[in-house]
Protein backbone atom coordinates (compact mmCIF):
# COMPACT_ATOMS: atom_id res chain seq x y z
CA UNK A 1 0.00 0.00 0.00
CA UNK A 2 1.56 3.13 -1.14
CA UNK A 3 1.68 6.28 1.28
CA UNK A 4 -1.11 7.93 -0.82
CA UNK A 5 -3.25 4.89 -0.43
CA UNK A 6 -2.78 4.97 3.49
CA UNK A 7 -3.40 8.72 3.74
CA UNK A 8 -6.91 8.36 1.96
CA UNK A 9 -7.61 5.51 4.31
CA UNK A 10 -6.84 7.45 7.55
CA UNK A 11 -8.10 10.11 6.63
CA UNK A 12 -11.87 7.74 6.07
CA UNK A 13 -11.54 6.10 9.73
CA UNK A 14 -11.05 9.74 10.95
CA UNK A 15 -14.17 11.16 9.37
CA UNK A 16 -16.30 7.79 10.12
CA UNK A 17 -15.02 7.69 14.34
CA UNK A 18 -15.66 11.22 14.34
CA UNK A 19 -19.47 10.94 13.08
CA UNK A 20 -20.04 7.97 14.98
CA UNK A 21 -18.59 10.17 18.00
CA UNK A 22 -21.01 12.56 17.25
CA UNK A 23 -23.89 10.92 16.37
CA UNK A 24 -23.27 8.85 19.86
CA UNK A 25 -23.38 12.38 21.53
CA UNK A 26 -25.88 14.29 20.16
CA UNK A 27 -27.89 10.56 21.37
CA UNK A 28 -26.96 11.04 24.95
CA UNK A 29 -26.92 14.87 25.30
CA UNK A 30 -30.81 15.09 24.09
CA UNK A 31 -33.20 15.56 27.01
CA UNK A 32 -36.44 14.87 27.61
CA UNK A 33 -37.44 17.90 26.72
CA UNK A 34 -36.38 18.26 23.02
CA UNK A 35 -37.78 14.24 22.93
CA UNK A 36 -41.29 14.95 23.94
CA UNK A 37 -42.35 18.33 21.95
CA UNK A 38 -45.69 18.91 22.54
CA UNK A 39 -48.17 20.38 19.81
CA UNK A 40 -47.84 24.17 19.66
CA UNK A 41 -48.71 27.00 17.00
CA UNK A 42 -46.70 30.13 15.65
CA UNK A 43 -49.47 32.33 15.69
CA UNK A 44 -47.12 34.97 14.02
CA UNK A 45 -44.26 35.63 12.98
CA UNK A 46 -42.33 38.51 11.47
CA UNK A 47 -38.69 39.57 10.39
CA UNK A 48 -37.87 42.80 12.55
CA UNK A 49 -34.92 45.17 11.69
CA UNK A 50 -32.60 45.23 14.59
CA UNK A 51 -34.39 41.65 16.01
CA UNK A 52 -34.80 38.69 13.54
CA UNK A 53 -37.35 36.82 12.98
CA UNK A 54 -40.36 37.61 16.05
CA UNK A 55 -42.83 35.13 17.00
CA UNK A 56 -45.55 34.19 19.35
CA UNK A 57 -45.60 30.49 20.09
CA UNK A 58 -48.99 28.77 21.63
CA UNK A 59 -48.38 25.93 23.44
CA UNK A 60 -52.17 24.61 24.50
CA UNK A 61 -51.98 23.13 28.18
CA UNK A 62 -48.40 24.30 29.27
CA UNK A 63 -47.82 25.49 32.52
CA UNK A 64 -45.61 27.98 33.99
CA UNK A 65 -44.20 25.44 36.41
CA UNK A 66 -43.70 22.70 33.80
CA UNK A 67 -40.79 21.13 33.61
CA UNK A 68 -37.82 21.77 31.72
CA UNK A 69 -39.82 25.14 30.34
CA UNK A 70 -36.84 27.09 29.19
CA UNK A 71 -34.94 24.11 27.42
CA UNK A 72 -38.72 23.28 25.22
CA UNK A 73 -38.75 26.88 24.37
CA UNK A 74 -35.32 26.41 23.35
CA UNK A 75 -35.68 24.19 21.06
CA UNK A 76 -38.92 25.22 19.58
CA UNK A 77 -37.24 28.67 18.47
CA UNK A 78 -34.43 26.92 16.86
CA UNK A 79 -36.90 24.82 15.01
CA UNK A 80 -38.65 27.84 13.65
CA UNK A 81 -35.80 30.35 13.48
CA UNK A 82 -37.46 32.46 15.94
CA UNK A 83 -34.66 35.20 17.79
CA UNK A 84 -37.41 36.33 20.14
CA UNK A 85 -40.20 34.43 20.98
CA UNK A 86 -43.24 35.02 23.08
CA UNK A 87 -44.66 31.52 24.54
CA UNK A 88 -48.46 31.32 25.59
CA UNK A 89 -50.63 28.84 27.00
CA UNK A 90 -54.26 30.39 25.68
CA UNK A 91 -55.08 32.02 22.69
CA UNK A 92 -56.57 34.97 25.29
CA UNK A 93 -53.35 35.49 26.89
CA UNK A 94 -51.84 36.02 23.40
CA UNK A 95 -54.63 38.57 23.09
CA UNK A 96 -54.16 40.23 26.02
CA UNK A 97 -50.54 40.53 24.76
CA UNK A 98 -51.21 42.24 21.40
CA UNK A 99 -53.05 44.38 22.92
CA UNK A 100 -52.75 48.46 23.39
CA UNK A 101 -54.20 48.85 26.26
CA UNK A 102 -54.61 46.68 29.13
CA UNK A 103 -57.23 46.40 31.63
CA UNK A 104 -57.64 43.97 34.73
CA UNK A 105 -59.14 41.63 32.37
CA UNK A 106 -56.22 41.32 30.03
CA UNK A 107 -53.46 41.47 33.16
CA UNK A 108 -55.14 38.66 34.35
CA UNK A 109 -55.07 36.63 30.69
CA UNK A 110 -51.50 37.58 30.67
CA UNK A 111 -50.89 36.37 34.31
CA UNK A 112 -52.60 32.80 33.66
CA UNK A 113 -51.17 32.37 30.10
CA UNK A 114 -48.17 34.08 29.58
CA UNK A 115 -45.33 31.58 29.83
CA UNK A 116 -41.91 33.39 28.85
CA UNK A 117 -40.04 34.53 26.41
CA UNK A 118 -36.65 33.96 25.19
CA UNK A 119 -34.87 37.22 23.45
CA UNK A 120 -31.65 36.41 21.81
CA UNK A 121 -31.13 33.29 23.98
CA UNK A 122 -31.64 35.04 27.01
CA UNK A 123 -35.01 33.38 28.94
CA UNK A 124 -37.19 35.14 31.25
CA UNK A 125 -39.90 33.02 32.79
CA UNK A 126 -43.70 34.66 32.47
CA UNK A 127 -44.02 35.08 36.26
CA UNK A 128 -41.39 37.93 36.18
CA UNK A 129 -43.11 39.78 33.51
CA UNK A 130 -46.59 39.03 34.74
CA UNK A 131 -46.67 37.86 38.53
Amino acid sequence: MNSAARYISLAVLLLTTGLLVWFVAGERGSGAAVDAVPDYTVASRANVPDLGVVGEVLIPGATRGGPNREELFRTIAGAEGLTVAFYFSTAAAMEAHRAAARDAAALEALRAGFLGRLTRGEFTPGEEIYP
